[in-house]
């Protein structure tokens, strides 16, 4: 297996970060949000998570980037765009039954849920995107990765350490971007 450095940029705690800086956390994160989407546009969060990572990827060279949390095709698209990741980039959708998803975010979050609170998350994703990036991953499988996990195992991580790998590959054969 190809070694390599990965640059990996989480958009959930970055978002929370500037909210944090922002706001002092005077007011809920959606209220912000919603304030920012009135007076700069629809795109708020995704212009704010784009200068915030500008930050952490100016002095990468030869390495991958991975990014998770998007939410959203259009934000994936815009953060393509802002970084020059055009025809670059992979989308890589790990997907999950129910329970593991309840269990996985539990366990990240440090919180209970019931099952109806949880389902009210999920709706949630599903009205932000969510699944127009699932089924644009499984309509293009020569360009993204899908992934159904069954239970929480080391062989996904080894799988997509495989997947990772040939993509880190493929970017240093590249080279850095100009």
């Amino acid at each position: 297996m190809v070694s390599f450095k990965l640059l990996h940029l989480d958009t959930g705690p970055l978002m929370r970060s500037i909210h944090k800086k922002q706001t002092n956390n005077s007011i809920s994160i959606g209220e912000w949000v919603k304030n920012g989407e009135k007076t700069q546009g629809l795109d708020f969060t995704n212009k704010i998570l784009c200068e915030e990572m500008a930050e952490s990827i100016k002095n990468v060279n030869d390495c991958p980037i991975f990014i998770t949390g998007n939410r959203s095709l259009s934000g994936i698209e815009y953060i393509s765009n802002y970084f020059g990741f055009v025809g670059k980039f992979k989308i890589i959708y790990l997907d999950a039954n129910f329970n593991l998803l309840k269990e996985n975010y539990e366990s990240r979050e440090m919180k209970s849920l019931t099952d109806e609170e949880f389902q009210q998350l999920l709706n949630k994703e599903v009205d932000s995107g969510i699944n127009e990036i699932r089924d644009y991953t499984i309509k293009n499988l020569e360009s993204c990765i899908y992934h159904y996990k069954t239970e929480n195992d080391e062989k996904i991580y080894d799988s997509l350490k495989n997947d990772l790998s040939s993509i880190a590959y493929t970017l240093k054969k590249r080279g850095p971007k100009k």
